[in-house]
């Protein structure tokens, strides 16, 4: 089967690069998604973070309150860029399995 694409392959190359997983598949759009949004929701969850004064209601535990909260923020993502890609690529193999192109003479129909 040419069609079928390595689901850990496409999780490899979405952490390597955000997106690239995606055009590996062939899905330009959530890959051009994925390249702009996964650094953009990095950040912007980051500097939520920093914005909110842990200090002041933790004490000196508030910095690693902070730490925790970006850590888990940090994992989120790392989990959605790791899911979606592995995912996508299961549905697309399964789909070229389910629908699988019938050949005459070298031609598909």
């Amino acid at each position: 089967m040419k069609n079928q694409k390595s689901p850990i392959k496409a999780v490899y190359l979405n952490v390597i690069f955000p997106g690239l997983g995606l055009a590996y598949l062939g899905r330009w759009g959530y890959a051009l998604l994925f390249f702009l949004w996964t650094p953009l929701r990095l950040i912007l969850g980051i500097a939520i973070i920093n914005s909110i004064p842990f200090s002041r209601f933790l004490g000196s535990f508030g910095i690693v309150a902070q730490f925790i909260i970006a850590f888990a923020w940090w994992a989120y993502i790392m989990y959605d860029t790791c899911t979606m890609p592995y995912e996508m690529a299961i549905e697309q193999n399964q789909k070229a399995v389910s629908n699988p192109a019938q050949e005459i003479n070298g031609m598909n129909i």
